[in-house]
């Protein structure tokens, strides 16, 4: 993803938190630009890499972010990273399951306390709306390293749809908590839900 993708992507994640019990219950589909130009890939991971900051909430932690992203020095922005990042694989059509499913994974430099993940699958519904079909959570204690292997949607259809998914990271470090969210591209599937 380039990093104008990137921020568009960090900009409707922040103004999605305070709409997400809506959006989770499928009453309220979440406006968003995507391209919807890739076809499916398969496993492989993205090219965005988000590092983890140290924050009260995650709405904090992409507001800061967005202001990285924008070209102001972590220094300047008195940012405190902790020693992760969280990746996002792409989505893809299963074949253990039938449905779509990613892989998001924390990598750290040193064990953490602990590592979690709120991960969500969404499947465009038209030209500029989303609608979550799964949100799944996952984490472990004690590691260096996390993946979440539980999100998935299942198809009702093989008809092509395009979907995405993004992930919110937590990890305590130290007595510390941080934040970090990664969204994948959109891609073109065989599977609707």
């Amino acid at each position: 993803m380039t990093l104008t993708t990137v921020s568009a992507a960090r900009r409707f994640l922040v103004s999605s938190i305070a709409s997400i019990a809506l959006i989770a219950s499928g009453a309220v589909a979440s406006p968003a630009a995507a391209d919807d130009s890739n076809d499916w890939s398969a496993d492989s991971s993205t090219d965005d890499i988000v590092r983890y900051v140290e924050a009260d909430s995650p709405a904090e932690a992409l507001e800061t972010q967005e202001k990285l992203d924008k070209g102001l020095s972590a220094q300047a922005a008195g940012v405190k990273f902790g020693p992760c990042t969280l990746n996002m694989s792409n989505v893809w059509k299963r074949k253990s399951t039938g449905g779509v499913g990613s892989k998001p994974y924390t990598v750290c430099t040193q064990n953490v306390t602990s590592i979690k993940h709120k991960s969500q699958l969404a499947q465009r519904t038209a030209l500029l709306w989303w609608k979550v079909k799964a949100t799944r959570g996952g984490g472990n204690k004690g590691v260096k390293r996390y993946e979440q292997k539980n999100l998935s949607a299942a198809c009702k259809s093989n008809k092509k749809s395009v979907w995405r998914a993004s992930t919110t990271g937590t990890i305590v470090y130290k007595g510390k908590t941080y934040y970090a969210t990664n969204m994948t591209a959109s891609y073109k599937l065989p599977c609707r839900a």
